[in-house]
């Protein structure tokens, strides 16, 4: 884990323009930390771990090897409960015009391959939640030009979410257009049937495609929010049929340490771009979990708090 944190601080070095920790993570050696110039020579073939209680060549710890990958195949993340959300930026090596979203996994509880509602998809109260079904997921795809304008939230592509609900049934590509439930004029989108696997769960459990535009915005992002209880999910990015990797969203630190002569591998993600920690995101103008009450009135000289009661209606 000391390789994994000196390893954040060469992304962060390389990001203020430090060039030789740029080209030490381009470089995909071992030596990344030392050539970077943060600790040791470029010439060490590991770096000791040092403690408040003495050096750790007492114990004989250090780690030998940490690679950084800035580029990843996915982004990889675990909606924890209920209402949970996590937002990410939409950044690829390439064009991609498709997200494909895996979620639930055998790790996540026991798992009931969902059934296909015949006509209409049922909403269940919370505590009726089918015992061991996935979670319903809200996709919400987002993109803005550099100046932002309310039309490209409203009038075209800009923002859409829809709701993926698990079942077994094979789906087609998503459309934003024709399945954007948060418009109010016309005719509003269902949740969209999702297609989930047989028992036993081999990898991710469900998953559906979202065909997105394929360009044209500044910015892109993707915010998940699980319904129902969590889950473990994976992004990916395609143009067409052929996979597009992330650029900078979730850098991968792959690390191999010892202690003595036992050896340890941990390949961990972490942020770079957008994150809740980072910059939360609303969801939405209010939201609240009990009674909600708006009573209150403003004047050129004066501020009424009005006569709201937290325990009443």
């Amino acid at each position: 884990m000391s390789g994994v944190e000196d390893g954040k601080r060469v992304l962060a070095r390389c990001d203020n323009g430090i060039v030789a920790s740029c080209n030490a993570i381009n470089a995909q050696e071992c030596n990344t930390v030392q050539a970077s110039g943060l600790l040791g020579a470029s010439g060490d073939s590991q770096v000791v771990i040092e403690s408040s209680g003495g050096s750790g060549g007492d114990l004989l710890q250090a780690y030998t090897c940490v690679v950084i990958n800035r580029d990843t195949d996915n982004y990889l993340g675990t909606l924890t409960s209920h209402d949970s959300s996590v937002m990410l930026a939409l950044a690829g090596t390439g064009t991609f015009n498709r997200v494909k979203i895996d979620w639930y996994r055998s790790t996540d509880g026991g798992y009931n391959q969902p059934i296909t509602p015949v006509v209409n998809i049922p909403l269940y109260a919370m505590a009726s939640w089918p015992i061991n079904y996935p979670p319903v997921l809200r996709a919400q795809y987002i993109q803005s030009q550099s100046t932002i304008n309310l039309a490209d939230y409203d009038d075209n592509d800009g923002s859409h979410a829809v709701f993926l609900y698990p079942t077994r049934q094979t789906s087609p590509d998503i459309s934003l257009i024709a399945n954007d439930n948060r418009r109010s004029l016309g005719v509003i989108g269902s949740p969209v049937r999702s297609q989930c696997a047989s028992v036993p769960i081999v990898d991710y459990a469900c998953s559906a495609t979202i065909a997105i535009p394929s360009g044209g915005a500044a910015e892109r992002y993707l915010r998940l929010t699980s319904i129902y209880k969590g889950a473990s999910f994976r992004v990916t990015l395609y143009n067409d049929l052929n996979p597009v990797k992330f650029s900078g969203v979730q850098p991968s630190i792959d690390v191999n340490g010892r202690a003595n002569d036992v050896y340890r591998r941990v390949d961990v993600r972490v942020e770079k771009k957008l994150s809740d920690t980072e910059i939360p995101y609303p969801r939405a103008t209010v939201d609240i979990t009990n009674n909600f009450c708006k009573d209150f009135s403003v004047t050129n000289t004066s501020y009424s708090a009005g006569s709201c009661s937290t325990s009443g209606p």
